[in-house]
C-alpha cells in the first residue's frame, strides 16, 4: 500500500511540477491529475499513520500524522483535541532517535503527567533520573508488569546488570530493593514469563552466573525461546558446555529465523534495519570468537596469529557500530561472555 501511495504522490508531484513549467499549456491531462488527488486525498492521514506504526515505518508515520493534525487543527481548535493529537505525536518520537522532538512536544503541553516526565529522562539518556520515578510508581502498584519491565530497562541501560539480578534475591528491607523476588514469580503466568526472560537472561550472560542462566533457559516455553536474547542465552549455554555443534545450529537457526523476518519495510532505511543488522553482527561475532565461523575452521592456520586476527577484526567491527552507546555495551557483554567461555 505504502509503495503504491508513494508513486502516486511522486506522479501527481512531478504532472503539477511540469504544469508550471509549461505556463498554461495542455500538455498535462488535468482530470487525470485530479483523480488521482483524489483517490490520494480519500484515504485518511490518520489511517495511513497508524498502519505505518503497525509496519514499524515510524518516519512514515510521523510525516502522515502531522498532516493529520494539520486537517485536524483546521476543523477544530479545542485544547483538549490539541493535546491528545500532540501525545499521539510523542509517542511516534518515542519510537525515533530524536529526544529533542519530545523536549518540544513536552513544551507545548500544558500539563505533563508522570509517564511524559519519565519519557523526556529515558530519550535523554537520563537513566537514574527515570529509575527514580519508576520506583516510584512500583512502590504504588508493585504488581504492574509494565513498571518492571520499565524499572529493568533503566537498570540495563545504565549497565546495572547485576544490580536487577541481585532484586530477586534482596529482602524487603533492603534499601535497594526494587523487583521484590520477581524472578521467582516470574512462573505465575505465561505473559510474566515472556516479558521478563529476556532481562534475566541478558543479566546472567552479562555478570557470568550459568547456573543462573541455564536455569532461565530450562523456563523458557516454545514462544518464549524465539527471543533473540532468550536465544542467544541458549548458544552461550551450549558453548559452555562445550558442544560446539549445538552452538553453531543455534547460530545458524536465529540467522535464518531473522533472514526470514526481513521485509521491504524493515529494509528499506538503515533505520528500519538497525535491529536485523546489529543482530546479525552478534551472530558473526560469536561465531568468529567461538572458532565456528568458516573463517576461523582452517587448520592450518597458526593458532596465535588466527587469534590475533579475530581481536583486530573485532576492534575494527566495533567502530562501524559509530555512536550507538547502547549498541556497543550490549555488543561488548556478548563478547566478554563468550571469550569466557572459550578461553
Amino acid at each position: 500500500m505504502f509503495r503504491v501511495l508513494d508513486y502516486l504522490s511522486q506522479w501527481n508531484q512531478a504532472n503539477q511540477a511540469r504544469a508550471n513549467q509549461s505556463r498554461g499549456s495542455t500538455i498535462i491531462n488535468e482530470e487525470e491529475v485530479q483523480r488521482v488527488t483524489q483517490v490520494v486525498e480519500s484515504i485518511p492521514a490518520e489511517f495511513i499513520s497508524r498502519r505505518a506504526i503497525e509496519c514499524k515505518s515510524y518516519s512514515r508515520a510521523l510525516f502522515y500524522w502531522e498532516q493529520h493534525m494539520r486537517d485536524a487543527r483546521k476543523r477544530t481548535k479545542t485544547s483538549a483535541d490539541d493535546t491528545s493529537l500532540m501525545e499521539r505525536l510523542q509517542e511516534i518520537y518515542t519510537q525515533i532517535d530524536e529526544p529533542d522532538g519530545i523536549e518540544g512536544i513536552s513544551a507545548h503541553l500544558h500539563v505533563l503527567d508522570i509517564d511524559q516526565i519519565v519519557l523526556g529522562h529515558r530519550k535523554a539518556g537520563r537513566w537514574t533520573a527515570a529509575q527514580g520515578w519508576y520506583e516510584i510508581k512500583l512502590a504504588e502498584t508493585p504488581d504492574d508488569i509494565d513498571i518492571q519491565l520499565n524499572l529493568l530497562t533503566c537498570l540495563k541501560e545504565s549497565g546495572q546488570h547485576g544490580a536487577y539480578l541481585t532484586y530477586s534475591k534482596c529482602k524487603a528491607n533492603n534499601p535497594s530493593d526494587v523487583l521484590l523476588n520477581y524472578i521467582e514469580g516470574m512462573h505465575t503466568t505465561t505473559k510474566t514469563v515472556s516479558k521478563l526472560l529476556p532481562y534475566a537472561t541478558e543479566a546472567s550472560w552479562a555478570t557470568g552466573r550459568w547456573s543462573a542462566l541455564e536455569k532461565y533457559i530450562l523456563m523458557a516455553s516454545e514462544q518464549t525461546g524465539e527471543d533473540f536474547n532468550v536465544s542467544i542465552g541458549t548458544a552461550l549455554l551450549a558453548l559452555h558446555k562445550k558442544d560446539t555443534n549445538g552452538f553453531a545450529s543455534i547460530v545458524q537457526s536465529l540467522r535464518q529465523r531473522i533472514s526470514r523476518s526481513l521485509s521491504a519495510s524493515t529494509t528499506s532505511s538503515l533505520g528500519s534495519f538497525h535491529d536485523p543488522m546489529l543482530k546479525f553482527h552478534v551472530l558473526t561475532e560469536l561465531e568468529m570468537i567461538a572458532g565456528t565461523g568458516t573463517a576461523n575452521n582452517s587448520k592450518t592456520v597458526d593458532m596465535n596469529n588466527s587469534r590475533q586476527q579475530v581481536l583486530e577484526s573485532l576492534d575494527r567491527r566495533l567502530e562501524t557500530l559509530g555512536a550507538y552507546l547502547n549498541d556497543k555495551q550490549y555488543l561488548l557483554g556478548i563478547r566478554r561472555a563468550a571469550m569466557q567461555l572459550s578461553a
